[in-house]
């Protein structure tokens, strides 16, 4: 973890009340790459500490690429990339709610594919994809598998870091670690703001399962384009019950309808006096764009104001 910079001093200021710790997503992301987001103006004038978490370089070694090439790696990454797919099918025939053909059930009646060898889940998956986005289905799996993200990797790498996260408790671990020694030297001020993104919030949630200890001064949660709802589907050890962030007094999770990687949170972690407030925020049209929540001027100006 890069050492901190301290902007009250920097300032002339003897104030340190206040702590931002930032947690970055998958893929490689460089030294100090917190700094470059609150060098933006949404931040001018304002008297923080931020705090860096990297815990790419974790991701980077012998340990972790050979569990990448795994058969269960290769499974992962499968079950991952078909959850977002449906997805997006299910988002878009939502979206077109009434316009959806009138005869659809009785194209898809099982009769229709009795003694005709063909398999009723392919075909349905494949009308689906005609219909909705004009490509059959393995274009729109090969479409979205290739799917960049804003620092260059793909979704498929993507599914590889999570899947490395989940498996493998020593990876696992020494990510966590990482979250958990970026709180603690948080922990030395009055107010923590905690700001994760993508796979970063899906660390941030377990590291403050295992430490809540630092809880009480996190007066501001933001996740950005987080995954929580689909990795809490995939992960192999289900999550205790019931959650400790009702002590977090707020938690914002903002996300782009265009981002496939994110979406709500609030329904999946809906536990008593657990709230989140899901918001929407236009950050793109479409992916890698959409999923790029540190170069948007509104998210930044959200977090911005949890210490103006």
């Amino acid at each position: 973890m890069a050492e901190a910079i301290d902007f009250a001093s920097a300032s002339g200021g003897t104030s340190k009340t206040k702590a931002m710790v930032f947690v970055h997503g998958a893929g490689d992301w460089p030294e100090a790459y917190w700094t470059e987001i609150i060098e933006k103006p949404e931040f001018n004038g304002l008297v923080f500490t931020p705090i860096g978490v990297r815990y790419c370089q974790i991701f980077q070694t012998d340990r972790a690429r050979d569990a990448r090439i795994s058969p269960d790696a290769t499974r992962f990454q499968n079950d991952f990339i078909g959850l977002i797919v449906w997805e997006q099918l299910s988002l878009e025939m939502s979206a077109r709610g009434s316009k959806m053909p009138s005869n659809l059930a009785a194209l898809l009646n099982p009769a229709n594919f009795v003694n005709s060898g063909i398999d009723p889940q392919k075909a349905f998956l494949g009308f689906l994809s005609q219909m909705l986005f004009g490509i059959d289905f393995v274009k729109l799996v090969d479409l979205i598998t290739n799917t960049y993200l804003p620092n260059g990797i793909q979704i498929s790498s993507t599914a590889s870091d999570v899947f490395l996260y989940l498996y493998n408790p020593i990876i696992a671990r020494q990510v966590r670690d990482q979250v958990a020694a970026g709180l603690a030297q948080a922990n030395e001020f009055d107010e923590i703001v905690l700001v994760s993104h993508s796979l970063g919030t899906v660390i941030a949630f377990d590291a403050l399962l295992q430490n809540p200890e630092y809880i009480p001064k996190i007066s501001y949660w933001f996740t950005l384009g987080c995954p929580i709802p689909k990795v809490m589907r995939l992960r192999p050890i289900a999550l205790p019950s019931p959650l400790p962030h009702a002590q977090i007094r707020n938690w914002f999770n903002l996300y782009d309808s265009a981002d496939i990687v994110a979406g709500v949170v609030g329904p999946s972690v809906d536990t008593a006096g657990c709230f989140v407030h899901d918001i929407f925020v236009k950050v793109g049209n479409g992916m890698p764009q959409a999923h790029d929540y540190f170069g948007n001027a509104a998210s930044r100006t959200l977090i911005a104001r949890s210490v103006a």
